[in-house]
């Protein structure tokens, strides 16, 4: 997935830890910051693909917009936390 450019401030305690771990592991530190951020948000907020929201549009067009909170939480619940499909049980 391509990447865009964005600027964060850290304390120089931070950025000092951040800047020995990724020297240990051989990893940059925006590599780490990436594998933080993904963490962080695969526990507080499953991932929903573009394509999968694409998919509201499916729904009936005078409903979804009082139904748009209701839609997205059905799509979620079909997608795992690293945005892939479940698989159907058989």
């Amino acid at each position: 997935m391509p990447k865009k450019k964005t600027m964060i401030y850290l304390t120089e305690q931070q950025r000092w830890q951040l800047k020995l771990h990724a020297q240990e592991k051989g990893e940059s530190m925006a590599g780490l910051i990436r594998s933080a951020v993904d963490e962080f948000l695969a526990r507080e907020r499953p991932t929903v693909g573009y394509e999968v929201i694409a998919g509201i549009g499916e729904a009936e067009p005078d409903d979804i917009s009082e139904r748009v909170d209701e839609v997205l939480d059905e799509i979620a619940a079909r997608e795992d936390v690293h945005g892939e499909k479940e698989k159907p049980v058989k």
